[in-house]
């Protein structure tokens, strides 16, 4: 058993044991042509959950990229109380940082992962904001038009917070996810969106289901 698999088992196994006891505490809760919308995929349905309301962990497929990326990409940027934005053009990620988010300058920092799954991670690690920020990825480079589940898997689109990175299976694109976040869609003649609030800082996917098991 590889060191990855023996992480991504026992992050498993932790999902198992919090639905089981309902220890979970509430934190929050085909590619296409230019000139084409990205249409849902069939049955698919975005969560109608408050903002703030929490989920409990679960098993999650991740949107995943069209053509798997081979290496991280880092952007850095300094964002003060007045508010910022920060993106990687190259995977289409947007974070929105309202004013009054942070309290003072502060070091924002997007890591999008190698894989085959759209997974960033965000730092500084555990930073937790006053006022949520907003997580927005275009949807031209990923499966979204052509998502596949798996057996007894729900389609719904979420945002989903992993808290690490071998949380999350590149070969089938399932993760385990602390949070299910609800997710709204940005559609436009030439592609669409989905984006979701950010309260505090780890690790972000797009859920485009979830087990039906927890």
């Amino acid at each position: 058993m590889t060191n990855w698999t023996r992480k991504f088992k026992l992050g498993i196994a932790a999902v198992v044991a919090v639905a089981a006891t309902g220890a979970l505490g509430a934190c929050f809760s085909d590619s296409t042509s230019p000139s084409e919308p990205k249409a849902a995929p069939a049955q698919a349905r975005f969560s109608t959950l408050s903002d703030g309301q929490a989920m409990q962990a679960a098993l999650a497929q991740g949107l995943l990229w069209e053509q798997p990326r081979t290496s991280s990409k880092s952007v850095t940027k300094i964002i003060g109380s007045q508010g910022g934005n920060i993106d990687i053009g190259e995977t289409g990620v947007h974070l929105i940082v309202p004013p009054g988010a942070v309290a003072a300058s502060t070091r924002f920092t997007i890591t999008a992962l190698p894989g085959s799954v759209v997974a960033y991670d965000f730092q500084p690690h555990g930073t937790v904001f006053a006022v949520p920020l907003t997580f927005s990825q275009d949807l031209g480079p990923t499966n979204f038009g052509h998502v596949k589940l798996p057996p007894g898997f729900i389609s719904v689109i979420q945002g989903g917070y992993f808290s690490s990175q071998w949380s999350i299976d590149q070969s089938s694109g399932v993760a385990v996810v602390q949070e299910l976040i609800p997710a709204r869609s940005d559609w436009t003649w030439t592609g669409g969106a989905i984006s979701f609030p950010i309260r505090h800082f780890s690790g972000y996917l797009i859920s485009t289901g979830r087990s039906s098991s927890f």
